[in-house]
């Protein structure tokens, strides 16, 4: 029995990234019903638990929003931002610190 709390707590922790995307990005349509001015998307390290594949998903989605508001993102994964360079190099600009 503990052993499946223990369970459920991982795959709770690595979908909570993925629930929170979702959540900030409904929340966000409906913000900007009420708004002129587009809300940024500023996420830190939101593709830890990701794949490959949900990573490029997510960038992608990421880079389309891109066209119409700001869109931050912090992170350490190198192969993170070789991926959203392959999306779309001319509008990914990247700041080492």
């Amino acid at each position: 029995m503990g052993g499946n709390k223990i369970c459920q707590s991982a795959i709770e922790i690595s979908a909570r990234p993925r629930r929170c995307s979702g959540l900030w990005i409904a929340r966000r349509a409906l913000l900007e019903r009420r708004s002129s001015e587009p809300i940024p998307f500023i996420g830190d390290d939101l593709f830890s638990s990701f794949d490959e594949s949900r990573s490029s998903a997510m960038l992608r989605l990421l880079v389309a929003a891109g066209q119409q508001q700001q869109i931050i993102l912090f992170t350490h994964h190198r192969y993170v931002v070789d991926l959203a360079r392959s999306i779309n190099e001319r509008l990914i600009e990247v700041i080492d610190l």
